[in-house]
């Protein structure tokens, strides 16, 4: 902001024109507001947990989105899962169906059974949605990958923005 205030006083010593100086000074008032509203919005997404690095790539919780990546762990077929290997955190699972990520879902109620019971209520026959017209056999060869975002209350808001991320990336096709 210092630098375009020293423009704007080069230019009202230097511009001759009245004209020209409103001119110039009209335009470097748009700058201005334009550099206002792209603060306005860095600060949003820095409240929400996107936190951005000098080499302008964006980090959620600290990380980036290729180093959340190498966090899923892999857990097995939905049909073989048994709900005991799964803890009661908040976190996303995700189901991939012959190495294409076809589903991405959430927990972040910790204290309702977090990704056990997503996990457990996904899995029942009772499926809504776009999930009716998916055959048995399919979603029975799922295998399901989890990401464990553990218990704190900054990992509840951390669900949503990595599970919004990664189905931008992805785009499953039963989400």
């Amino acid at each position: 902001m210092d630098k375009i205030k020293g423009i704007e006083k080069g230019i009202k010593k230097t511009v001759k024109s009245k004209k020209r100086k409103r001119d110039a000074i009209k335009g470097i008032e748009k700058i201005q507001s334009r550099l206002k509203s792209a603060q306005k919005r860095f600060h949003k997404l820095e409240r929400r947990g996107t936190r951005f690095n000098l080499r302008n790539k964006i980090s959620y919780g600290g990380r980036t989105l290729p180093e959340w990546e190498r966090d899923w762990e892999e857990m097995g077929y939905l049909k073989f899962l048994t709900m005991s290997q799964i803890g009661d955190t908040s976190g996303l699972f995700r189901l991939t169906l012959n190495g294409k990520v076809v589903y991405i879902g959430s927990s972040f109620e910790r204290l309702k059974g977090g990704l056990r019971q997503s996990l457990s209520s996904f899995r029942r026959s009772s499926r809504k949605g776009n999930l009716e017209k998916i055959s048995k056999e399919d979603f029975n060869k799922c295998k399901v990958e989890i990401l464990d975002l553990g218990n704190s209350t900054e990992s509840e808001s951390l669900v949503t923005i990595l599970e919004n991320r990664f189905k931008e990336k992805y785009n499953p096709i039963w989400n």
